[in-house]
């Protein structure tokens, strides 16, 4: 210990509490452009799967493919437009005593 400089103070070894509490609810703003986002990546892909499926229901055999293609499709493009409209938006409701 001779060789240690004069201003060595060991740190102790505590563990310091974290600061914990809710995160602040994003703004409406914000809210609306994720899901609005959000809404036009699933209605794309929507649309591109029903383009598909409608030109693979050409054939007798591409029919196969392309009417369950159509109908995912036509499926993505509902969510999307029941998810933009403010669909998945609920409450929690408790109903213990207090």
């Amino acid at each position: 210990m001779d060789n240690l400089p004069a201003q060595y103070h060991p740190e102790p070894e505590v563990i310091e509490p974290e600061v914990v509490g809710y995160e602040k609810k994003p703004s409406w703003w914000t809210r609306f452009k994720s899901r609005a986002l959000l809404s036009l990546m699933i209605g794309i892909a929507g649309l591109i799967l029903s383009a598909v499926g409608a030109l693979l229901t050409i054939s007798i055999i591409g029919a196969a493919i392309g009417i369950p293609l159509l109908l995912l499709g036509i499926g993505a493009i509902v969510m999307a437009g029941y998810l933009f409209l403010g669909g998945g938006n609920f409450r929690v409701i408790s109903l213990r005593s207090r």
